[in-house]
C-alpha cells in the first residue's frame, strides 16, 4: 500500500520510487509533537502488532515505519534479544560478540586502549546500545490517523 501511489522517477536508466516525497512527509509528521506520543517497545513487538493495537489494522504499519524513520524494517526496528544475538553472531562471527569494540574513558570513546581506567565495550554491548536506542518509538495518536492517510493520499497523487 505505501509504495503503490508514490510517483516513480528515472534514475540511472531504472524506474524507481521518488523517496523525496517520503522525506517531506516524515518532516511534516514529526514537526508537531502533539500529533504523536512515545512508546517503549517490548520483546518481539512488530510494527504490524502496534498498528493493529492502535489503529485496528496491521496494514497501517508503514505509518509507524515512516515516522520512526525505519528504512529497513528488519534492522532499523528494535530487535528482540534472540534476534540481536543472531545479528551479532552474523555480523561479528560466532565469538565476535565478546571482542572489544571500543573503550570509554571519561565519556570519551576510543578505538584503541587509552590506558588508565578505561571501560571496555564489546561488540555485543555496542550493538545492544544501538538496539536499545530503537526501543522508544513515536506513534501517531489514533484520532489523527485519518488525517495522516488523507495527507499521504494528497502527497502521492500530486
Amino acid at each position: 500500500m505505501y509504495f503503490d501511489n508514490i510517483p516513480k522517477i528515472q534514475y540511472d536508466g531504472t524506474l524507481v520510487v521518488d523517496i523525496t516525497k517520503k522525506i517531506q512527509f516524515v518532516k511534516d509528521l514529526l514537526s508537531d509533537d502533539s500529533f504523536w506520543f512515545e512508546y517503549d517497545l517490548q520483546q518481539n513487538e512488530l510494527p504490524e502488532h502496534i498498528a493493529h493495537n492502535y489503529y485496528g489494522t496491521s496494514t497501517y504499519h508503514w505509518i509507524l515505519l515512516i515516522i520512526n524513520e525505519c528504512y529497513d524494517p528488519i534492522y532499523d526496528w528494535f530487535l528482540s534479544d534472540s534476534e540481536l544475538a543472531s545479528f551479532v553472531s552474523k555480523k561479528y562471527g560466532a565469538n565476535g560478540g565478546i571482542v572489544t569494540h571500543h573503550w570509554v574513558l571519561d565519556d570519551i570513546v576510543y578505538t584503541s586502549n587509552p590506558g588508565g581506567f578505561a571501560t571496555i565495550v564489546t561488540n555485543a554491548e555496542y550493538e545492544e546500545e544501538l538496539n536499545d536506542a530503537k526501543r522508544t518509538i513515536k506513534i501517531v495518536y489514533p484520532e489523527y490517523i485519518d488525517q495522516v492517510l488523507e495527507e499521504y493520499r494528497k502527497l502521492t497523487n500530486d
